[in-house]
């Protein structure tokens, strides 16, 4: 989901927003957006690290930190929109073997690392799922099945990735025609999230269940549930290009203005579980409904909002935001998405007292190293080894395969002498903490 790598890969729909960029049109790299996407992952993170390594359960409430899961299902939609609109019929088939580049390589390798480290009852525990479950979570189908021991299988965060595959299966279908029927596509996305939430309380289903149907399967993980905050980024996307041949704000009021889109997205998380809550009991739509409000349609809007703020990169907050460092550290947010619940697991079997406290800043480094050591052997070159593959992809793609070889070995082993100095020391914490 990296800006620059999504520019690369999109072939046609890249070169066409070159020539816009080029005309005064949208630019084809959002540093600021790549940046955003680090502290969507590291509120994820930190929602996975609640009640363990001395932070508190529920200590951010009343935020709700896994929305971070809908700020990126939003950004999505932006994002695809913004580089691949003006996907033309007939190449749908180079755009989704472009995404499978994307997102299956570092899935893959986050599976067999899960698998390594913890057999076949993955990174959650429970149930051993058996090979009929690796195959739909190799797949990417594993969101559509409302059991816990499916739809968390071995790497239980990759349940995202089973939906984002959808989105990429919709996603030209959804474009066509968006400019006039953007509002027809926004309402049949709600359609199946709201048959979703009463099926879910016609059963009376409870909000989880580790061995049944919980309403979380339909209402939080099933596809159909999330799609509308996807299309809702792809609407935003839409309106942030017809405005930008309007006169645009600058400095002070450019600054402003990103300040106070971001202040009402963080005001809407805030207000979010009240709100779910509230227009829970007034429509009678139960918990299922709740459930579903709180980790979407509530705070969407406004994230929509931010990501439209932001994109212009005209202020100072998006400026900021644009430091090659965060750039950096959000081209890699993906793969630490992947790795992260299995560092998190580690953690406290391994060393768990050693990861207490300010421990966990080196639980935290871990994590931001074993992302690196997976985009930097993995996610990265797999991805422009497949694209390359490709035949209609074009020649400088594939140079783009052996560019910068050397240097990035160098890079790799670096960044595996660091990971392994950082285990050492939590592991040289807890023989400390662990001593009499």
């Amino acid at each position: 989901m990296g800006l620059r790598e999504d520019a690369v890969a999109a072939s046609a729909s890249t070169a066409a927003a070159a020539a816009r960029a080029a005309a005064g049109g949208a630019p084809a790299d959002l540093p600021a957006l790549t940046s955003l996407r680090l502290f969507a992952a590291l509120a994820i993170v930190l929602h996975h690290a609640q009640g363990h390594f001395g932070i508190a359960q529920g200590f951010a409430s009343p935020f709700v930190l896994d929305q971070g899961v809908s700020f990126f299902f939003v950004l999505s939609g932006f994002i695809l929109f913004h580089v691949h609109a003006d996907l033309q019929r007939g190449r749908e088939g180079r755009f989704r073997w472009a995404r499978f580049a994307r997102i299956w390589p570092a899935h893959g390798a986050s599976f067999v690392l899960v698998l390594m480290l913890f057999g076949w009852e993955g990174a959650n525990g429970g149930r051993s799922p058996g090979p009929a479950v690796a195959f739909a979570n190799l797949a990417l189908v594993h969101a559509w099945f409302p059991w816990t021991s499916v739809f968390f299988s071995f790497n239980n965060v990759s349940w995202t990735l089973s939906v984002e595959a959808f989105f990429y299966a919709t996603f030209p279908l959804v474009i066509r025609r968006i400019e006039r029927r953007w509002p027809v596509w926004l309402l049949a996305s709600l359609v199946p999230a709201l048959a979703l939430v009463a099926i879910a309380a016609h059963l009376e289903l409870p909000p989880s269940d580790s061995e049944g149907i919980g309403a979380d399967a339909l209402v939080y993980i099933h596809p159909l549930a999330r799609w509308f905050e996807f299309v809702l980024g792809i609407c935003a996307a839409l309106a942030w290009r017809r405005a930008r041949p309007r006169p645009q704000l600058r400095g002070a009021r450019a600054s402003a203005a990103e300040v106070a889109a971001l202040g009402a997205a963080l005001l809407a998380a805030w207000q979010t579980l009240p709100a779910a809550r509230a227009l829970a009991d007034w429509t009678g739509g139960g918990p299922p409904l709740a459930l579903w409000l709180l980790h979407g349609p509530i705070a969407a809007p406004a994230f929509a909002l931010a990501i439209v703020a932001l994109a212009a990169g005209r202020g100072g907050l998006s400026r900021a935001l644009s430091s090659p460092l965060l750039v950096h550290l959000g081209e890699i947010s993906y793969a630490l998405y992947l790795v992260h619940y299995a560092c998190l697991r580690l953690a406290w079997d391994v060393y768990p007292d050693a990861s207490a406290g300010a421990g966990f800043t080196l639980v935290l480094l871990q994590m931001l190293l074993a992302a690196r050591l997976l985009w930097q052997g993995v996610e990265r070159p797999a991805r422009r080894a497949l694209v390359a593959l490709y035949p209609l992809c074009a020649a400088t793609t594939r140079a783009a395969v052996v560019q910068g070889r050397w240097s990035d070995l160098r890079s790799f082993a670096w960044t595996a002498l660091a990971h392994t100095a950082v285990v050492l020391a939590l592991i040289v914490r807890q023989r400390m903490a662990a001593s009499p």
